[in-house]
This record gives C-alpha cells, structure tokens and sequence, in this order.
C-alpha cells in the first residue's frame, strides 16, 4: 500500500505523503489499543469489535473512493542522441 501511494504522490511530493503515512500509522498503533480498552472497560467486548468494524469499514471505504483504478501514464522518455 504504502509503495502504491508513494508512487501516485511522485517524486516531489514524496516526502509530503511519506510523513502523513507515518503519522497517521503511529497514531492508529498508539491510539487502537487505548481505544479498545476503553471500549471494553466501559461497555463490552462485543461494543469494542464492533466499534473497530466501523472503523475498519470507514477505512475501506476511503480507500476505495480515493485511489485511483490505475496509475495515469506518463509519456516514455526521449533519449537525446
């Protein structure tokens, strides 16, 4: 995922999306399990798997509404001779 969305950013924007990967991955790896643990001493265990459902859903609905079906193409480089 992350070498398909890198090359969809290009070259200058790499960086850009790189960082946004990273922060986006270290807040769902810090903030699930707090997030499931809350769930499960405030309500259940049932409410937590379906809460992460929802979220799992949210993400897959975003990813299929915004990457793209195939990659635009770019003209083939010229060779200077």
């Amino acid at each position: 995922m992350i070498g398909l969305a890198a090359a969809l950013w290009g070259v200058a924007r790499r960086a850009q999306f790189l960082g946004a990967w990273r922060l986006c991955a270290d807040l769902g790896s810090g903030g699930g399990p707090l997030l499931i643990s809350a769930l499960i001493a405030t309500f259940s265990l049932p409410a937590a798997v379906l809460t992460m459902s929802a979220v799992s859903d949210a993400a897959v609905t975003t990813l299929w509404r915004f990457v793209p079906r195939h990659r635009p193409r770019t003209p083939a480089p010229t060779s200077a001779r």
